[in-house]
This record gives structure tokens, sequence and C-alpha cells, in this order.
């Protein structure tokens, strides 16, 4: 399982997960940081998800 948060440039700025994770349901927080817990910007954002040869890309708004 992999996922990303990227900017709209398609650079990424946070991987949220990274690992073997088994089935079921899962719950994972982003606080708005990059990498290197710097705090990013308001703005529009791309969640990816790839797990199991599938992969999934959704918008979100960050507020701050």
């Amino acid at each position: 399982v992999r996922l990303r948060i990227y900017n709209l440039a398609g650079q990424p700025v946070r991987t949220l997960a990274s690992s073997f994770l088994p089935a079921g349901r899962h719950e994972l927080a982003w606080e708005g940081r990059d990498e290197q817990r710097r705090e990013l910007a308001s703005g529009v954002y791309l969640v990816r998800l790839e797990a199991g040869g599938l992969s999934f890309t959704r918008k979100l708004t960050l507020l701050r």
C-alpha cells in the first residue's frame, strides 16, 4: 500500500503509508505538513492510493 499527497504540480509532498497492510479498514491522518514537518499552504492537493495493482486519485482541499 502506498498513500501519498501531491501538490497540483504533481510533486509528492508527503508519503503517509508505504508498506504492507493487512486487508481491512485502516485510517491515516494528514496534518497538512510536508515530509520535513513544515506546514503547507492552504489550497488543493491530490491524494493517491496505490494498493493491489489498483490506484485511485482524489482532490482534497487544505484550509488553514
